[in-house]
Protein backbone atom coordinates (compact mmCIF):
# COMPACT_ATOMS: atom_id res chain seq x y z
CA UNK A 1 0.00 0.00 0.00
CA UNK A 2 1.30 3.46 -0.90
CA UNK A 3 2.11 5.80 1.98
CA UNK A 4 1.01 9.41 1.91
CA UNK A 5 4.00 11.75 1.42
CA UNK A 6 2.23 15.06 1.81
CA UNK A 7 0.56 17.68 -0.37
CA UNK A 8 1.75 20.92 -1.99
CA UNK A 9 -0.62 23.77 -2.89
CA UNK A 10 0.47 26.28 -5.53
CA UNK A 11 -1.53 29.45 -6.24
CA UNK A 12 -1.36 30.90 -9.73
CA UNK A 13 -0.91 34.38 -8.24
CA UNK A 14 2.44 33.51 -6.68
CA UNK A 15 4.44 30.71 -8.29
CA UNK A 16 7.54 31.18 -6.19
CA UNK A 17 8.40 28.46 -3.65
CA UNK A 18 7.97 27.58 -0.91
CA UNK A 19 4.40 26.59 -1.62
CA UNK A 20 1.86 25.81 1.03
CA UNK A 21 1.12 22.28 2.11
CA UNK A 22 1.98 19.55 4.55
CA UNK A 23 5.47 18.42 5.46
CA UNK A 24 4.47 14.77 5.73
CA UNK A 25 7.31 12.37 4.97
CA UNK A 26 7.54 8.62 4.52
CA UNK A 27 10.48 6.23 4.39
CA UNK A 28 8.24 3.52 2.93
CA UNK A 29 9.37 2.01 -0.35
CA UNK A 30 6.14 3.12 -2.06
CA UNK A 31 4.53 6.53 -1.54
CA UNK A 32 2.68 9.37 -3.23
CA UNK A 33 2.57 13.16 -3.13
CA UNK A 34 -0.16 15.54 -4.32
CA UNK A 35 0.45 18.79 -6.18
CA UNK A 36 -2.61 21.04 -6.03
CA UNK A 37 -2.55 23.78 -8.68
CA UNK A 38 -4.97 26.64 -8.01
CA UNK A 39 -5.59 29.57 -10.36
CA UNK A 40 -4.40 27.67 -13.44
CA UNK A 41 -5.35 30.50 -15.81
CA UNK A 42 -3.12 32.97 -13.97
CA UNK A 43 -0.34 30.40 -13.69
CA UNK A 44 -0.46 29.84 -17.47
CA UNK A 45 -0.13 33.59 -18.05
CA UNK A 46 2.65 34.16 -15.55
CA UNK A 47 4.78 31.09 -16.38
CA UNK A 48 6.18 31.32 -19.94
CA UNK A 49 7.47 28.28 -21.80
CA UNK A 50 10.38 26.80 -19.88
CA UNK A 51 9.26 28.12 -16.48
CA UNK A 52 7.87 25.63 -13.99
CA UNK A 53 5.71 25.21 -10.93
CA UNK A 54 7.37 23.03 -8.30
CA UNK A 55 6.08 21.15 -5.30
CA UNK A 56 7.72 21.28 -1.92
CA UNK A 57 10.33 18.50 -1.46
CA UNK A 58 8.94 15.23 -0.13
CA UNK A 59 10.42 11.93 0.98
CA UNK A 60 9.77 8.42 -0.34
CA UNK A 61 12.09 5.49 0.28
CA UNK A 62 14.69 7.52 2.19
CA UNK A 63 15.12 9.82 -0.83
CA UNK A 64 13.97 13.37 -1.51
CA UNK A 65 11.77 14.12 -4.53
CA UNK A 66 9.96 17.03 -6.14
CA UNK A 67 7.23 17.43 -8.76
CA UNK A 68 7.88 19.93 -11.55
CA UNK A 69 5.05 21.14 -13.81
CA UNK A 70 5.45 23.44 -16.84
CA UNK A 71 2.05 25.09 -17.67
CA UNK A 72 3.31 26.06 -21.15
CA UNK A 73 5.70 23.21 -21.82
CA UNK A 74 9.37 22.97 -20.92
CA UNK A 75 10.55 24.07 -24.40
CA UNK A 76 9.08 25.66 -27.57
CA UNK A 77 8.50 22.28 -29.25
CA UNK A 78 5.83 21.41 -26.68
CA UNK A 79 4.42 24.88 -25.92
CA UNK A 80 0.86 23.61 -26.53
CA UNK A 81 1.25 20.97 -23.84
CA UNK A 82 1.66 20.75 -20.09
CA UNK A 83 5.01 19.12 -19.22
CA UNK A 84 5.23 17.14 -15.99
CA UNK A 85 8.24 15.57 -14.28
CA UNK A 86 9.36 14.01 -10.99
CA UNK A 87 12.87 14.98 -9.85
CA UNK A 88 15.25 13.38 -7.35
CA UNK A 89 16.97 15.98 -5.17
CA UNK A 90 19.16 14.08 -2.69
CA UNK A 91 22.66 12.73 -3.44
CA UNK A 92 23.01 9.77 -1.10
CA UNK A 93 26.50 8.37 -1.78
CA UNK A 94 26.19 9.83 -5.30
CA UNK A 95 24.46 6.61 -6.38
CA UNK A 96 21.63 6.43 -8.88
CA UNK A 97 18.27 5.18 -7.58
CA UNK A 98 16.12 2.75 -9.55
CA UNK A 99 12.43 3.54 -9.19
CA UNK A 100 9.08 3.13 -10.88
CA UNK A 101 6.80 6.15 -10.99
CA UNK A 102 3.45 7.37 -12.24
CA UNK A 103 2.19 10.91 -12.81
CA UNK A 104 -1.56 11.23 -13.12
CA UNK A 105 -4.54 13.34 -12.18
CA UNK A 106 -5.84 12.51 -8.73
CA UNK A 107 -9.22 11.32 -10.00
CA UNK A 108 -7.66 8.56 -12.08
CA UNK A 109 -8.29 5.94 -9.41
CA UNK A 110 -6.79 3.02 -11.35
CA UNK A 111 -3.40 4.75 -11.25
CA UNK A 112 -3.37 5.11 -7.47
CA UNK A 113 -2.53 1.51 -6.57
CA UNK A 114 0.95 0.00 -6.13
CA UNK A 115 0.03 -2.83 -8.52
CA UNK A 116 -0.27 -0.23 -11.30
CA UNK A 117 3.08 1.34 -10.43
CA UNK A 118 4.67 -2.13 -10.36
CA UNK A 119 3.76 -2.56 -14.02
CA UNK A 120 5.48 0.62 -15.14
CA UNK A 121 9.01 0.83 -16.50
CA UNK A 122 11.92 1.05 -14.06
CA UNK A 123 13.90 4.29 -14.43
CA UNK A 124 17.28 5.31 -13.08
CA UNK A 125 17.31 8.59 -11.15
CA UNK A 126 20.79 10.09 -10.64
CA UNK A 127 21.25 13.01 -8.28
CA UNK A 128 19.30 15.89 -9.82
CA UNK A 129 17.82 13.60 -12.45
CA UNK A 130 14.22 13.90 -13.61
CA UNK A 131 11.82 11.64 -15.48
CA UNK A 132 8.36 12.36 -16.79
CA UNK A 133 6.35 13.51 -19.77
CA UNK A 134 7.29 16.41 -22.04
CA UNK A 135 3.80 16.24 -23.57
CA UNK A 136 1.78 15.15 -20.57
CA UNK A 137 -1.48 16.64 -21.89
CA UNK A 138 -2.54 19.29 -24.37
CA UNK A 139 -3.47 22.52 -22.64
CA UNK A 140 -6.77 22.87 -24.49
CA UNK A 141 -7.69 19.25 -23.65
CA UNK A 142 -6.89 19.83 -19.99
CA UNK A 143 -8.99 22.97 -19.86
CA UNK A 144 -11.98 21.06 -21.26
CA UNK A 145 -11.50 17.94 -19.15
CA UNK A 146 -13.19 16.94 -15.91
CA UNK A 147 -9.81 17.20 -14.19
CA UNK A 148 -10.10 21.00 -14.32
CA UNK A 149 -12.29 22.19 -11.47
CA UNK A 150 -12.72 25.82 -10.43
CA UNK A 151 -9.69 26.77 -12.52
CA UNK A 152 -7.47 24.22 -10.81
CA UNK A 153 -6.47 20.57 -10.73
CA UNK A 154 -4.53 18.08 -8.63
CA UNK A 155 -1.64 15.93 -9.86
CA UNK A 156 -0.65 12.77 -8.05
CA UNK A 157 2.92 11.43 -8.17
CA UNK A 158 3.42 7.78 -7.13
CA UNK A 159 6.94 6.45 -6.59
CA UNK A 160 8.03 2.88 -5.91
CA UNK A 161 11.71 2.27 -5.09
CA UNK A 162 13.14 -0.85 -6.74
CA UNK A 163 16.04 -3.19 -6.06
CA UNK A 164 17.64 -5.86 -8.23
CA UNK A 165 16.30 -8.72 -6.13
CA UNK A 166 12.73 -7.50 -6.59
CA UNK A 167 13.10 -7.06 -10.36
CA UNK A 168 14.56 -10.53 -10.84
CA UNK A 169 11.95 -12.26 -8.74
CA UNK A 170 9.04 -10.14 -9.94
CA UNK A 171 8.01 -9.59 -6.33
CA UNK A 172 6.85 -6.55 -4.42
CA UNK A 173 9.01 -6.79 -1.29
CA UNK A 174 10.49 -3.45 -0.21
CA UNK A 175 14.22 -2.93 -0.76
CA UNK A 176 16.58 -3.13 2.15
CA UNK A 177 17.55 0.28 3.51
CA UNK A 178 19.85 -0.96 6.26
CA UNK A 179 22.95 0.60 4.63
CA UNK A 180 21.19 3.96 4.34
CA UNK A 181 19.95 3.77 7.92
CA UNK A 182 23.42 2.94 9.24
CA UNK A 183 24.90 5.77 7.18
CA UNK A 184 22.40 8.14 8.80
CA UNK A 185 23.39 6.74 12.19
CA UNK A 186 27.06 7.41 11.45
CA UNK A 187 26.46 10.96 10.24
CA UNK A 188 24.02 11.92 13.02
CA UNK A 189 26.23 10.40 15.76
CA UNK A 190 23.08 9.51 17.72
CA UNK A 191 23.97 6.97 20.42
CA UNK A 192 27.70 7.11 19.62
CA UNK A 193 29.70 5.67 22.52
CA UNK A 194 33.31 5.64 21.32
CA UNK A 195 35.58 8.37 19.94
CA UNK A 196 38.68 8.03 17.78
CA UNK A 197 41.35 10.63 17.12
CA UNK A 198 43.14 10.33 13.80
CA UNK A 199 45.63 12.91 12.51
CA UNK A 200 44.09 15.61 14.69
CA UNK A 201 40.45 14.83 13.73
CA UNK A 202 37.93 13.12 15.99
CA UNK A 203 35.37 10.57 14.86
CA UNK A 204 32.36 9.39 16.86
CA UNK A 205 31.15 5.84 16.30
CA UNK A 206 29.18 2.96 17.83
CA UNK A 207 31.00 0.09 19.55
CA UNK A 208 28.46 -2.58 18.64
CA UNK A 209 28.53 -1.67 14.93
CA UNK A 210 32.33 -1.69 14.81
CA UNK A 211 32.59 -4.96 16.71
CA UNK A 212 29.98 -6.65 14.52
CA UNK A 213 31.88 -5.72 11.36
CA UNK A 214 35.51 -6.13 12.44
CA UNK A 215 37.27 -8.76 14.55
CA UNK A 216 40.00 -6.21 15.29
CA UNK A 217 37.47 -3.76 16.75
CA UNK A 218 35.77 -6.65 18.57
CA UNK A 219 39.04 -7.49 20.32
CA UNK A 220 39.88 -3.84 20.96
CA UNK A 221 36.47 -2.81 22.28
CA UNK A 222 35.17 -5.97 23.96
CA UNK A 223 38.06 -8.42 24.13
CA UNK A 224 41.44 -8.58 25.88
CA UNK A 225 42.48 -5.24 24.35
CA UNK A 226 39.54 -3.28 25.76
CA UNK A 227 41.44 -1.86 28.75
CA UNK A 228 41.69 1.89 28.45
CA UNK A 229 39.08 2.16 25.69
CA UNK A 230 35.94 2.44 27.82
CA UNK A 231 35.97 6.22 28.31
CA UNK A 232 39.09 7.82 26.83
CA UNK A 233 39.59 8.80 23.22
CA UNK A 234 41.23 6.03 21.19
CA UNK A 235 44.29 7.22 19.31
CA UNK A 236 44.84 5.81 15.81
CA UNK A 237 48.40 6.31 14.59
CA UNK A 238 49.99 6.00 11.16
CA UNK A 239 46.73 6.64 9.31
CA UNK A 240 45.32 9.67 7.52
CA UNK A 241 41.98 11.06 8.65
CA UNK A 242 40.42 10.67 5.17
CA UNK A 243 41.41 7.01 5.12
CA UNK A 244 39.82 6.37 8.52
CA UNK A 245 36.71 8.26 7.42
CA UNK A 246 36.43 6.00 4.37
CA UNK A 247 36.99 2.96 6.60
CA UNK A 248 34.11 3.98 8.86
CA UNK A 249 31.88 4.58 5.84
CA UNK A 250 32.70 1.10 4.56
CA UNK A 251 32.00 -0.48 7.96
CA UNK A 252 28.61 1.20 8.22
CA UNK A 253 27.43 1.02 4.59
CA UNK A 254 29.54 -1.72 2.95
CA UNK A 255 30.60 0.75 0.25
CA UNK A 256 33.29 3.37 -0.27
CA UNK A 257 32.52 7.01 -1.12
CA UNK A 258 32.81 7.73 -4.84
CA UNK A 259 35.73 10.08 -4.18
CA UNK A 260 37.69 7.29 -2.50
CA UNK A 261 36.96 4.94 -5.39
CA UNK A 262 38.31 7.52 -7.83
CA UNK A 263 41.48 7.95 -5.75
CA UNK A 264 41.99 4.18 -5.65
CA UNK A 265 41.48 3.94 -9.42
CA UNK A 266 43.92 6.79 -10.05
CA UNK A 267 46.53 5.13 -7.83
CA UNK A 268 46.03 1.83 -9.64
CA UNK A 269 46.48 3.57 -12.99
CA UNK A 270 49.67 5.24 -11.77
CA UNK A 271 51.07 1.89 -10.63
CA UNK A 272 50.14 0.28 -13.95
CA UNK A 273 51.72 3.16 -15.87
CA UNK A 274 54.87 2.86 -13.79
CA UNK A 275 55.10 -0.85 -14.54
CA UNK A 276 54.79 -0.17 -18.27
CA UNK A 277 57.57 2.45 -18.10
CA UNK A 278 59.83 -0.01 -16.24
CA UNK A 279 59.21 -2.65 -18.91
CA UNK A 280 60.15 -0.16 -21.64
CA UNK A 281 63.40 0.71 -19.83
CA UNK A 282 64.29 -2.97 -19.58
CA UNK A 283 63.77 -3.40 -23.31
CA UNK A 284 66.36 -0.67 -23.98
CA UNK A 285 68.97 -2.22 -21.69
Amino acid sequence: MSSFAGVSVVDGVDLCPPCAGSACETNAYCGYHLLVVQGYSRAKEKAPTGESIISRPFRVGCHTWQIELFPNGDNPSCADFVSLYVCRLDDYLNNAVDAKFSLSFVDQAEKQKPVYILGTETCSFPHGGSRGHRKFMRKDALERSENMRRDGFTVRCDIMICCEEDDDAGGTAPPRYICQHFNTLLESKVGADVTFEVSGETFAAHRCVLAARSTVFMAQLFGPMKEGTTSSVIQIEDMEAKVFRALLRFIYTDSFPEMEKEVIQEEAQEVEQGQEEDEMRLQWL
